[in-house]
C-alpha cells in the first residue's frame, strides 16, 4: 500500500494506472507499435537482470527475440508518496501538521538489434508541500495522486521519445517554425535548447559510432502543442538563420529560467506537481517545523 494524503492506495492499482498511461501516449505518438502483454516469470526475472547490468549480450538478444520486439523498455519506481507528517505541540494541546512527498523511477531502453542499452535514466519529482499548520490541513490525495502519475508519465515518454526519436525541425518560416513532434514529447510555453547536427563521431579504437557533432543553434519557445506537431517561435538565435535546415537542428533538454527572470509566484498560484510509480516508497519531509514552532 502506497500512501496518498490520509488515504492507503493499492501499489498494484497505481502501477497499473502509471503502465497505461504511458502506453497510451506511446500509442498515439504514432512511433511506436507497442506490446502490451504480460511475461511468464523466466522473462520478468531476465527483464530484472538485464535491467540490473547483469545478463550477458547473448541472453538480451533471446529476451527480444521471446518478446518480439525491437525495443525493451524497463521501468523500476522507487519512490511514490504524499504523507502527512505531524508533531503535537508543547504549549498547547494541538498538531502542527504538514504534507510533503514525491516519486522517482529508474529507466532503460534496450535495442534488441545491437543489443546495447540506447537510454538509462533517473527521473524524479516533488509534489508541493503544504506549510506547517495547526488549522486541520487535509489534501486531496486522489487529484494528488493523479497529478504525479500524469507528471511521471510525461516525463517517461518524454525521455524515450527524445532518445528514439529525437525532436526535429520540420520546417521553418523566418523565426517561425513546427517541430517534429507534439503530444507529451513537449511542454506549452516550454523552452528548449536546440542544436544543429554534424558529423559523425567516432571512437578511434573500437570504429564505434559514439553520437554527432553539435553546435549551438539556439532556443525555442513551444506556443502550442497538437497530438503529433508542435509549433512555436526562435529566439537567442547563435547561428545564420538561413543555415537553419529541417531535420538538422535537434531539440534537446528544456531550458530552466533563473531565479531573477522568472515572476515572483503571488499567494493564489499553486505549483505543477509530479508524478509517481511504485511498490517500494521513501519519503522525506520537504519542509519541516522550525523547533520554534514546537
Amino acid at each position: 500500500m502506497i500512501t496518498v494524503g490520509n488515504e492507503q492506495i493499492s501499489s498494484a492499482q497505481i502501477s497499473t494506472e502509471i503502465h497505461q498511461k504511458i502506453v497510451d501516449a506511446l500509442t498515439n505518438s504514432g512511433r511506436f507499435a507497442v506490446m502490451d502483454r504480460e511475461f511468464d516469470r523466466e522473462i520478468q526475472q531476465e527483464l530484472s537482470r538485464i535491467g540490473n547490468g547483469e545478463a550477458p549480450a547473448a541472453e538480451t538478444a533471446k529476451l527480444g527475440q521471446a518478446a518480439t520486439g525491437d525495443l525493451i523498455w524497463i521501468g523500476d519506481i522507487s519512490r511514490l508518496s504524499y504523507e502527512r507528517y505531524a508533531r503535537q505541540l508543547r504549549a498547547a494541546d494541538r498538531e502542527l501538521v504538514s504534507y510533503s512527498g514525491g516519486w522517482a523511477i529508474s529507466q532503460k531502453v534496450l535495442n534488441v538489434a545491437t543489443r546495447q542499452v540506447t537510454l538509462s535514466a533517473e527521473l524524479h519529482g516533488e509534489a508541493p508541500s503544504t506549510d506547517p499548520t495547526t488549522l486541520g490541513t487535509s489534501v486531496d490525495g486522489r487529484k494528488i495522486l493523479a497529478s504525479m502519475e500524469n507528471e511521471l508519465a510525461t516525463q517517461v515518454v518524454g525521455s524515450i521519445m527524445s532518445s528514439v526519436f529525437p525532436v526535429t525541425i520540420a520546417s521553418i518560416d523566418q523565426m517561425n517554425i513546427v517541430l517534429s513532434q507534439g503530444g507529451r514529447a513537449v511542454k506549452e510555453r516550454g523552452r528548449y535548447r536546440m542544436v544543429k547536427l554534424g558529423a559523425e563521431i567516432k571512437d578511434p579504437q573500437t570504429g564505434r559510432v559514439l553520437g554527432k557533432a553539435e553546435s549551438a543553434c539556439c532556443e525555442v519557445v513551444i506556443d502550442r502543442v497538437e497530438p503529433n506537431l508542435s509549433y512555436g517561435h526562435i529566439e537567442n538565435l547563435a547561428m545564420e538563420i538561413g543555415s537553419i535546415i529541417p531535420g538538422s537542428v535537434v531539440l534537446k533538454e528544456e531550458v530552466k529560467l533563473s531565479t531573477e527572470k522568472q515572476d515572483k509566484p503571488t499567494a493564489t498560484q499553486s505549483a505543477k506537481l509530479p508524478a509517481s510509480n511504485k511498490t517500494s516508497t521513501v519519503s522525506t519531509p520537504a519542509q519541516k517545523p522550525k523547533d520554534s514552532d514546537w
